[in-house]
């Protein structure tokens, strides 16, 4: 019956297949606002949010020979090279080198691939690219022949183990790098500013931070800032449009000028035990910090913020913060309602509007509520609900409440061919997304993919999940002129539209919902997300079968086709459920109820649908006159009793398909409930409908 299955809206997926032997890993690195870890069956990915340009860029430390490069790439061929961990009774293990890739938006096209590598140890650790397309890499090194550029700002290094910058061309056919000074050993984050500044932090053995501003050809050091790991921590910051630096610190959130300067530090109002994983900038500088609290306590909500209290053991909640773009205030404090585990940190974007869009995995073993009663509405991607799901949330901008949520579905087993856990503590957890677009895409991890994109705005294509007439509620043939309702989801918009009138008739296109059946449309009376109430158009009749097709902003969607028939009559009910009290008037114009009962030998007025042909001929969508009646022969029964028709006829006002039929009560009758049955030519109404009398 049904034309297509309902599939989540995916907008790219990747065909960079990469080879995927034993247990994929996730382990956790420093983290940027552009970059997140990811897990990729060739090593440990960095992910980068699509650039200028619209392509994907990946960067990651893999073990793996053979990956896809491209003609005239820089390093073409992975080098095979065993190195040896140092102590007693260390196994030799093959040395990882970088893998840089760059994809097309659409996932149809590897535009650029190499390897970055040397004849011993090469790891990233972070990633960036700039406005053309040139990829950053910011990573450690064990390598004597590791590509150092000539003009380098530090061309050479006598460190066992060096941190180093390096930059990939679009076209992965040239190469810049430099080291960074041996006292340097820990390499933390990597952003490119709006005027190709090259800024990295570091720290050294005795967790001493640093940050370095480079120029766009890495030969020229701008300026450096010491810091203490007390004060900052580098394993996040993000970079503004007049290339000023937030830096996330303990408990405290930092500003420097693009010289390095310390332009503010707000404290932060929580405990330390409360981690804060990743810090965003929107265009006015107002700065988000988004992170995981073991206790809501210890991060206390701001008046008018959403504050959702979660209870139960091992419970880790999310929070954000906002703070204002002087440093000044802290603009609110939200605790998010979704369970998480303090390892899974969640990412964050903001949009044009100033809503932040989140995302995390939803971690094994935890409920999660991303459809919480605080949400105003699921996103318009579909809700999935299975493990290893991610959780997509779009907070307002004031704070107050999630504006939508939803479950991004899970692509990943985590550990593949029933191979057993080998990761300790981070064994289980699913891989964080690779990024958040302020446009609302999100880049999933894949399978045999590096990455999928969902549109978390994009609506699903509808589900008709029944047709049924609007009286009886039954399901069935359809009739000419029945009011029929389409139950399912996605149909139509957010908020409910009610009956428009356009030249006289009722619209057939209503908050750019069309239903086409039989291929004519169909007059609509109201539409949502959920439900349509159409009326089947008259030129149906003498059709054997009519397709319904529900259009969405001139888009033809999903398509139920039906049998026809010459009648499908409905009684509607009081209460709108198909049954009991029917839809029924008294002679002295009163509604028919318990309350108000018809006397023995009056006039009652019940109203039906589904009658079929009219006569005289009605216009699709014109409101009736009263006078023109159903063209099949009308009977009608109460309590297997045949009642006298006095009338039967389209009604003043309403749509044509409402059709009242006029009936006569015996003179002589018991007081109380009786069973009405109504028939038009050979197909009668349902059954348990019933009207009240004296």
């Amino acid at each position: 019956m049904f034309e297509s299955e309902h599939e989540l809206p995916q907008i790219r997926r990747a065909r960079l297949y990469l080879p995927c032997p034993g247990l994929w890993r996730y382990a956790p690195v420093p983290r940027l606002i552009t970059m997140t870890l990811a897990l990729s069956c060739a090593g440990f990915s960095l992910g980068i949010a699509p650039d200028a340009q619209g392509n994907v860029d990946i960067v990651e430390t893999t073990q793996t020979a053979g990956l896809l490069t491209t003609a005239g790439s820089l390093q073409p061929g992975f080098l095979a090279v065993t190195c040896q961990n140092s102590g007693p009774g260390a196994a030799p293990f093959a040395c990882p080198h970088i893998y840089v890739a760059k994809v097309s938006g659409d996932g149809a096209t590897v535009r650029a691939a190499t390897y970055l590598e040397g004849k011993s140890s090469d790891e990233a650790k972070a990633a960036a690219v700039d406005s053309a397309g040139d990829i950053y890499v910011l990573g450690t090194t064990s390598s004597p022949d590791f590509p150092i550029s000539p003009g380098a700002y530090v061309p050479a290094s006598a460190c066992h183990s060096a941190v180093f910058v390096a930059m990939v061309s679009s076209d992965a056919r040239s190469e810049r790098g430099t080291y960074l000074p041996c006292g340097v050993d820990q390499a933390g984050s990597l952003a490119v500013d709006p005027a190709g500044t090259v800024v990295v932090t570091g720290a050294t053995s005795a967790g001493v931070g640093v940050i370095y501003a480079l120029s766009p050809d890495l030969s020229t050091l701008l300026y450096s800032a010491p810091f203490s790991s007390g004060s900052f921590n580098a394993a996040a910051f993000a970079v503004d449009s007049s290339s000023n630096l937030y830096i996330l610190g303990n408990n405290s959130l930092n500003k420097l000028d693009n010289s390095g300067n310390l332009l503010w530090t707000f404290p932060m109002p929580w405990t330390a035990q409360s981690v804060a994983s990743s810090v965003t900038v929107d265009a006015t500088g107002a700065a988000f910090v988004a992170g995981i609290t073991p206790a809501p306590g210890n991060v206390p909500a701001t008046p008018g913020a959403i504050h959702v209290t979660l209870s139960g053991a091992y419970v880790s909640q999310p929070y954000v913060a906002k703070v204002s773009a002087d440093g000044s205030q802290l603009m609110y404090a939200a605790l998010l309602p979704q369970k998480a585990n303090v390892y899974l940190p969640l990412l964050a974007s903001p949009n044009s509007a100033g809503e932040l869009l989140l995302a995390a995995p939803a971690a094994s073993g935890y409920v999660n509520t991303p459809n919480d009663p605080t949400s105003k509405q699921a996103c318009p991607t579909a809700p999935q609900s299975q493990f290893g799901s991610y959780t997509f949330l779009k907070l307002a901008a004031d704070g107050s409440g999630p504006l939508c949520a939803a479950f991004l579905p899970g692509v990943y087993d985590y550990i593949l061919n029933g191979a057993a856990c080998q990761l300790g503590g981070d064994c289980g957890y699913p891989p964080l997304p690779l990024a958040v677009e302020p446009n609302g895409a999100v880049l999933l991890p894949s399978p045999t993919t590096p990455f999928e994109v969902f549109d978390t705005n994009a609506m699903p294509p509808p589900t008709v999940a029944a047709v049924v007439n609007a009286a009886s509620y039954l399901q069935g043939p359809i009739a000419p002129g029945e009011i029929i309702s389409l139950f399912g989801a996605g149909m139509g918009p957010p908020q409910p539209a009610g009956v428009e009138m356009a030249n006289g008739v009722v619209s057939s296109d209503l908050a750019g919902v069309q239903v086409n059946i039989g291929g004519l449309p169909a007059p609509l009376l109201y539409v949502s997300d959920g439900q349509i109430n159409a009326v089947v158009p008259f030129g149906v009749s003498g059709s054997a079968q009519s397709d319904i097709q529900v259009i969405r902003q001139g888009n033809p969607q999903m398509r139920v086709s039906l049998p026809v028939a010459q009648s499908a009559l409905g009684v509607f009910s009081l209460d709108w459920s198909g049954k009991g009290q029917a839809v029924a008037e008294n002679q002295d114009g009163g509604m028919n109820t318990a309350g108000n009962p018809a006397a023995p030998g009056s006039l009652v007025t019940v109203y039906t649908t589904g009658a079929g042909a009219m006569q005289p001929p009605v216009t699709d969508g014109s409101l009736g006159l009263g006078t023109s009646g159903p063209a099949q022969q009308v009977a009608v029964k109460l309590d297997g009793q045949a009642l006298s028709v006095v009338g039967e006829s389209d009604v003043p006002g309403a749509v044509e398909g409402l059709v009242a039929i006029r009936v006569q009560l015996p003179a002589t009758m018991a007081p109380g409930v009786h069973q009405l049955v109504v028939a038009v030519g050979m197909v009668s109404s349902q059954t348990g409908v019933y009207i009240n009398t004296k």
